[in-house]
């Protein structure tokens, strides 16, 4: 306002108080004073005081004596800037002016006045005061609450890091094996640079001397890739999932394989790896032969007897008779249908032609079983694999059983094969079936007294099975040796066994090459085979779905002789075996080959067909341990229970070698 005032101290008279008047409310436009009692602040009477120059253009002047006395007592300090100014209009325009600008002073500046309008200037450096301390507390603000979210996302994301590395407790594991890894793929390096070999990481063994030198020409370029390949993954190893540096690994090891023996990539399998994955999985199915009804007529009236009757396919029970009839011999099983057919015990192939082994120019052929010429290349790996991976133990009953072991004992021998003797169970023997129980070898439920009951009745028509019960509890305690040893492949067989002369190779060549990776148990000698194959040497047991469950579908995949068990996947396929075997209900699941068979479309169950000459094992001509000791109970039991039992009793065939051929009913 000051300034206004300075601004137009040379202006008219009238003007001064006009501009004043409409910076504080406004003037109309026939000169009125309009002054706003809100911005002033002000009284109507002391307003009217204040707008004195514009009430003397209409003839209302206040007394200017009375004002003059008052701006005379005031003190030159604090009216210093109005003096000087009203002199200077005084002396232009009167004392008019003069009066006017001092009540303007007076009301302006009057400390005692309680109503009294503050410095202008003062109150506007106050607000800019004000208004910078204001906007310096929002920028300190602000920047606080930079920080602050800041650091709460700071402390959020080390805590989203903490939880992942508790969800997964193997990240810093899997990060430190890869540091590790590396480190250990740049010392096989540098070891095969120094001496000339291939890494042991990268090929177990050498293939001879000849792919030895091929070897050492890509040994280099084999190390130097990978480890450069691998360099950008040394920032988080653990991230990547552990499949995927499987798959990595298993690229990798099959580039070397390539480089050292082309021409024999499959027989140089990796020996931490137990199976081909390259082989297909076969899907298990329940299957039958479909016959038309006047055939199912015509074989029942031939076979049926004294048999009972209901549920059983007659036919396929015929053809299935010719195949026990003739157990050592290595014939497939067109050649058993055609026997059957001129016997009159099945339709002829080519009527009803029937595989039970589907895809039979593949594996149901004698000359699938010929010896291998194996190259010491060959025989070496073999031999070093079978050493580290593979266990052998050998079911042999103590006392009548000795001869036997020592015969087997010497082959084994001859073939340069440690194995280890499970002394078998006799149930002859007092007390025997107790001590089997309280070893967990039989379930402590299992009631045999029933269980042999329902095998004399004329449904079952079994006879005695006391023998059978020994010979399943036997390898259910094989099975606790082999998974207390843990040893990553263990190899099971009877006394009576065989092994072929190139047992070690030809078993290490199936396992790499045709054996696929969700085997559980492999059979090296099953008669009677009813599935599929799946390679030239194997096939997939399936449950014979032509005989009833009630008989526990026996009747094919006989035998125990030699089997292969994956250790790591033994302990859950035992406990479906056990009860399985151990069912009062059907005594035909005692016999431990019958029972793995009929549950094989839940156990990954793989076999090796008896037609293949010779094969991997055969039967040696010992009698069956299991065969006398049934025939031994049956005597017994006939002589003091009814005759009723006796004409069930059936006949066995002069020379049959194999125990179970009797109770096929």
């Amino acid at each position: 306002l000051k300034s206004r005032w300075l601004k137009c101290s040379t202006c008219h008279v009238d003007s001064a108080p006009t501009m004043f008047s409409r910076g504080l409310g406004g003037r109309s436009e026939d000169g009125s004073s309009q002054a706003s009692m809100s911005q002033v602040g002000r009284s109507p009477v002391h307003s009217a005081s204040w707008l004195g120059g514009g009430a003397s253009a209409k003839g209302s002047r206040e007394r200017p004596g009375e004002i003059g006395m008052d701006a005379g007592q005031r003190s030159s300090s604090d009216r210093e800037g109005f003096t000087d100014l009203s002199q200077v209009h005084a002396a232009r325009h009167g004392p008019l002016v003069s009066n006017n600008m001092l009540e303007r002073s007076e009301l302006t500046d009057n400390p005692e006045d309680p109503e009294r309008t503050p410095d202008l200037p003062e109150e506007l450096q106050n607000m800019a005061e004000h208004a910078r301390m204001e906007q310096e507390m929002q920028e300190k603000a602000s920047t606080w609450a930079f920080r602050c979210r800041s650091l709460g996302l700071l402390l959020l994301l080390l805590g989203v890091l903490a939880v992942a590395l508790c969800a997964s407790p193997l990240g810093l594991r899997r990060w430190a094996q890869g540091l590790a890894g590396e480190a250990g793929t740049a010392a096989e390096a540098a070891s095969a640079a120094a001496t000339q070999q291939v890494p042991p990481v990268r090929v177990p063994w050498n293939h001879g001397r000849k792919s030895t030198e091929e070897a050492h020409k890509v040994a280099p370029r084999e190390e130097v890739q990978p480890r450069t390949q691998q360099l950008p993954q040394r920032l988080g190893p653990h991230l990547q999932p552990q499949k995927q540096q499987q798959q990595q690994q298993q690229q990798t090891r099959q580039k070397s394989k390539k480089a050292q023996h082309p021409q024999k990539q499959a027989s140089s399998g990796v020996s931490l790896e137990f199976c081909n994955r390259s082989a297909p999985i076969v899907k298990v199915e329940l299957r039958t032969w479909n016959l038309p009804d006047g055939w199912r007529r015509v074989c029942e009236r031939k076979n049926v007897k004294d048999k009972f009757p209901l549920g059983r396919n007659w036919c396929w029970y015929g053809l299935n008779t010719m195949c026990h009839w003739n157990l050592k011999l290595h014939k497939s099983w067109s050649e058993f249908q055609d026997m059957a057919a001129h016997e009159g015990l099945s339709p002829p192939r080519a009527d009803h032609p029937f595989h039970p082994i589907e895809r039979p120019q593949l594996c149901d052929r004698p000359e699938r079983g010929r010896i291998r010429s194996w190259t010491a290349n060959e025989q070496e790996l073999a031999r070093r694999w079978f050493k580290e991976h593979v266990r052998v133990y050998v079911i042999s009953l103590p006392g009548r059983g000795d001869k036997r072991w020592q015969g087997i004992k010497q082959r084994l021998d001859q073939l340069q094969i440690w194995a280890e003797r499970v002394p078998g169970v006799d149930m002859t023997v007092p007390g025997t079936l107790d001590k089997a129980v309280r070893a967990g070898l039989v379930p402590d439920t299992f009631n045999f007294s029933l269980a042999q009951a329902n095998a004399y009745d004329w449904k079952q028509s079994m006879g005695s099975i006391r023998g059978t019960l020994g010979c399943a509890s036997a390898h259910f305690k094989a099975h606790l040796k082999v998974m207390a040893d843990s040893s990553p492949l263990a190899l099971v067989m009877e006394d009576d066994s065989y092994p072929s002369d190139d047992f070690i190779p030809r078993l290490w060549s199936l396992v790499h090459e045709e054996l696929p990776c969700d085997w559980q148990v492999l059979a090296l000698l099953s008669r009677c085979g009813y599935g599929r194959c799946v390679s030239e040497h194997l096939m997939r047991v399936m449950p014979d779905g032509n005989e009833p469950a009630w008989r526990c579908r026996q009747g094919s995949n006989w035998g125990m002789h030699a089997v292969l068990y994956h250790t790591a996947r033994l302990p859950q396929v035992r406990e479906l075996w056990r009860r399985t075997v151990f069912n009062e209900e059907r005594p035909h699941c005692m016999d431990v080959d019958v029972a793995l068979a009929s549950i094989s479309d839940k156990v990954a169950f793989y076999a090796v067909p008896a037609v293949q000459d010779p094969g991997f094992v055969s039967e040696t001509n010992h009698r069956s341990a299991r065969w006398d000791i049934n025939q031994a109970a049956q005597s017994t039991s006939t002589a003091t229970t009814t005759s009723m039992y006796q004409p069930m009793v059936p006949s066995v065939k002069p020379g049959e070698p194999w125990p179970g051929a009797w109770n096929f009913g």
